[in-house]
């Protein structure tokens, strides 16, 4: 069986940094323990000297199988665009990618 790791990337406008960062350790990781995915979830910041308009974050996701990320897109992603329009209404631009663990 293949693993994989769901990576969502997001530019974070400055003002709102913090914000965001308290909400991703302080909700969204515990939400994702509760879901029990079965595997890790790594938050981190993206280096870049040229981040005057805000930071960048990483959400790192492993899940196990196909099966993992479908349970991941049904019942995680979900909850990540809702708390984010919520919260941080056009403060927050993401990518998503899925990663193959070789």
């Amino acid at each position: 069986m293949s693993a994989y790791i769901v990576n969502i990337t997001a530019k974070v406008e400055s003002a709102e940094s913090n914000g965001y960062k308290t909400w991703v350790m302080d909700q969204f990781i515990p939400f994702l323990n509760d879901l029990a995915l079965g595997q890790h979830v790594v938050f981190t910041r993206v280096l870049d000297k040229d981040d005057l308009d805000g930071d960048t974050f990483s959400i790192q996701i492993g899940v196990g199988g196909q099966q993992g990320v479908a349970f991941f897109e049904k019942e995680g992603m979900p909850e990540y665009l809702k708390m984010t329009t919520t919260l941080f209404a056009g403060k927050v631009y993401y990518f998503k990618t899925l990663l193959e663990i070789q």
